[in-house]
């Protein structure tokens, strides 16, 4: 299999996909088959699986009718996926690509070299969407995070660190572990407090925080 995630709505199941997508009882490790949709990322959003298989499509997988829905996104997709405001999240080495699940319009996301806090790198590596809505993106430029409440586009740039593979939330409140295993490096970060801390590091000249967020036309 390539991804476990968790029922958000029911603690007792876990999804996986790879060759295909399955649901597992934790408490009696029984194996239920959903489908045969050969999923490299996914996420379950209600009764919803969302994925991609490293072409350039992703898709819709309904689990009470098992009807799929496929939805193309011009581009390979090998990096990351979100649902937000009923658009679907998928990244690549050129940028973000969002498609409207309704209209299916496509709206795509890129460093704007007429703004410097822009998203920090097209070379997307990691997409996360934590439980307070906001999105964070991990590229090999850096770590960005877009704070929907407040339209913010955070860039962590004090950190040093590149080429962002996976964020997941800690077991600390607001606070989150930014996973860069091409340095070598598993960071925490705290949202609220700005703070920054390496949990595991082979290079012993790592940058410490103070984080810096920076704000321009709302965005």
């Amino acid at each position: 299999f390539r991804e476990i995630q968790f029922d958000p709505s029911d603690p007792n199941y876990i999804y996986i996909s790879g060759n295909s997508v399955k649901k597992i009882d934790k408490r009696t490790y029984e194996q239920i088959h959903i489908s045969d949709l050969r999923l490299e990322k996914h996420i379950k959003v209600g009764n919803k699986i969302y994925g991609h298989n490293w072409t350039s499509n992703a898709f819709e997988l309904d689990l009470d009718t098992k009807v799929e829905r496929l939805f193309s996104m011009d581009q390979t997709i090998n990096r990351g996926i979100l649902l937000h405001n009923n658009e679907l999240w998928v990244g690549n080495y050129n940028g973000i690509f969002l498609r409207n699940l309704e209209t299916e319009s496509l709206k795509i996301i890129r460093v704007n070299p007429d703004n410097p806090y822009s998203i920090a790198n097209n070379h997307i590596t990691a997409l996360f969407k934590d439980s307070q809505g906001r999105i964070w993106i991990g590229t090999k430029g850096g770590l960005s995070a877009i704070i929907p409440e407040h339209q913010d586009l955070v860039n962590f740039e004090p950190l040093g660190l590149k080429r962002f593979v996976d964020i997941l939330p800690s077991q600390k409140q607001n606070h989150y572990y930014a996973f860069s295993f091409y340095d070598d490096y598993i960071a925490e970060i705290g949202i609220h407090d700005q703070s920054f801390s390496t949990i595991h590091s082979r290079n012993s000249n790592y940058l410490q925080g103070p984080l810096t967020a920076k704000k321009i036309d709302n965005r």
